[in-house]
């Protein structure tokens, strides 16, 4: 067995060190860039990042033209879960792109920002299918849904109905 001189073994764990540190540069760099693929694998890798510089670019990749890109960097900002990103990501719920809506609700959850409660309770009246919705507002805690949740009790739907049993019993 031919074993490597601990020099080398030592330059060779201190470059995995250095490419296991903060790429934030290269994610800002990479969020510019003309190639969509480019930006949409920045955006899923800046999940990594809580550089606020980083968490400002993945703001303004919310409103890209390509919606898999949308996504990816709405996802990435529910991750980081820095409460700066509210406005961007309450500005994501109104995106034609279902997949970038439910993201942003995800995201909002998570954040549990009281101030998301208006536009998720506008909303839960438009998505035909607002099971992440309900759990969002169960989970930021936005007691003015209640009004809106009650009603889905007694609904067919038996997700919806057990989401807003579990939404309302946070909320009480």
């Amino acid at each position: 067995m031919q074993r490597f001189p601990r020099a080398v073994a030592a330059a060779l764990v201190l470059g995995l060190a250095g490419a296991c540190g903060d790429d934030s540069d290269q994610y800002l760099n990479d969020l510019k860039s003309d190639n969509p693929i480019v930006r949409q694998g920045a955006a899923t890798q800046a999940r990594n990042s809580a550089d606020a510089r980083v968490v400002e670019a993945l703001m303004a990749v919310t409103r890209d033209d390509n919606a898999e890109i949308r996504t990816r960097a709405v996802e990435s900002l529910g991750i980081i879960a820095d409460k700066r990103a509210v406005p961007a990501l309450v500005q994501a719920l109104g995106d034609a792109d279902p997949d970038v809506r439910r993201e942003a609700v995800e995201a909002l959850g998570k954040l549990k920002d009281k101030s998301a409660g208006p536009a998720l309770a506008a909303l839960l009246k438009t998505e035909e299918k607002p099971y992440d919705v309900v759990w969002a507002l169960g989970q930021i805690g936005d007691r003015s849904a209640i009004p809106l949740l009650t009603p889905m009790l007694d609904s067919q739907d038996r997700y919806l109905a057990y989401n807003a049993m579990m939404a309302l019993r946070r909320l009480r």
